[in-house]
Order: structure tokens, then sequence, then C-alpha cells
């Protein structure tokens, strides 16, 4: 049976949002442990990797509190490229992962990603011969973005400077985009703008967007 392993660059500055962006209060907790929960929520992951700054004490905390598997390297990683190879280094290392098996690239950002709109996705996988698979709304291309294990290869290949849209732009690779309906996957959090957004999906007049869900 193949595994599906989570990788979460969580390494960023939030310069956009002007303070730590994932620790920011959201339902009743963070905008990290929101995302987290319904990743643990799926069962489907046999192994959750959050990707942290090494000066990041309080996130690292945070990641540890909500049952992730923590990687603080010793020099920052520079972009999501350099978390992404990080966390991909230690599922090869630790799960010894096959062929069969795949990788979910998820930002820490995306707090609003229901269970529903997860599951789509997944059984979407499920019954695809894609190499690269991409949840959209309304056209725009958004996350989990999942990737076959042979993949995790090719990162660190890449030449300087490109990131993991290069794999995506290579004709060589097969790659599905579908309409998965859920508007989520194409929202984070940059701005405080967009945390006051995300804020009023999950109001206490209507809940969590996944509410209905559980």
């Amino acid at each position: 049976m193949s595994r599906l392993f989570a990788v979460i660059p969580a390494a960023g500055k939030s310069r956009r949002m002007g303070r730590p962006k994932l620790l920011l209060p959201l339902g009743s907790g963070t905008v990290l442990s929101c995302l987290l929960e319904t990743l643990h929520g799926s069962r489907a992951f046999a192994a959750i990797a959050v990707v942290v700054r090494s000066s990041d004490s309080p996130l690292a905390e945070e990641v540890r509190r909500c049952g992730a598997y923590l990687i603080q390297p010793d020099s920052d990683p520079p972009d999501m490229r350099t978390s992404v190879e990080r966390a991909l280094e230690w599922i090869s290392s630790d799960s010894d992962p096959a062929d069969n098996d795949a990788w979910a690239l998820i930002p820490a950002d995306c707090p609003l990603l229901r269970p529903a709109t997860l599951a789509v996705i997944l059984a979407r996988w499920s019954d695809s011969d894609a190499e690269i698979l991409i949840p959209s709304f309304a056209g725009r291309g958004g996350h989990p973005t999942l990737f076959r294990w042979p993949l995790a290869a090719r990162v660190p290949q890449l030449p300087a400077g490109r990131g993991l849209d290069a794999l995506v732009r290579d004709p060589a690779i097969r790659v599905e985009r579908f309409e998965c309906g859920g508007e989520e996957v194409g929202l984070d959090l940059d701005t405080p703008s967009d945390y006051e957004q995300a804020r009023a999906r999950w109001s206490p007049e209507t809940g969590p967007p996944n509410a209905a869900d559980r």
C-alpha cells in the first residue's frame, strides 16, 4: 500500500504580515494548528514534516504541541525549495519511501483547507496516473500539490534559483490540474488583510469553515 507524506515549509519571516503569521490566533488555536488539525484528522499521512528556522523557538514548540515532526536545519532555508529539500531528506532517511509513495506540498499558511476538499483531492490522486496533481479553483492552481515520490530526487538537481514550478513546467513530467470545488486551495495568508478575511471566515457566527465536515 502506498504512503503519503506531508511537506510543510514554515521557515519564512512573515515580512508582508509584519508579525509571525503562523502563530496568529485563529479559531481555538493558531494559523498553523488549524492546518495541522485538518491533516491529522484525515489520517491520510504517514508523516507530517514541518520545516522551521533554527531561531524560531515559539513556532518549533507549536509544531511539537500539534504532533507534527519538527525539522530545524542548522542553516536557515533561504527559500521554499530549500525547506522542501530538508523535509524530503528527512522523510527519505526516516521512512525509506518506495516509488509508489508520494508527498504533498502544503504551505504552512493555508489554514482554511477543509477536510472535504482534502478528501476530494486525495480521492482524485488515488485514481490518477499523473506524476504531479495540482488542485485548482476557478482556474487558479493551489495546494496541496501532490508529487510521486521519485520526483523528490529531482528537487536538489534543479538549477540554482529555480523553484518547484520548474518540475510543473517540465514537459517530460505528467501534470494533471483539476477543479476540486474548494476555493480555499488558492488562499493563503500573506498580509494583514488576508488574515482578517480568514478570521471572518472563522467567525463565531458561522463557525469554522470546516464545521460542516466534522
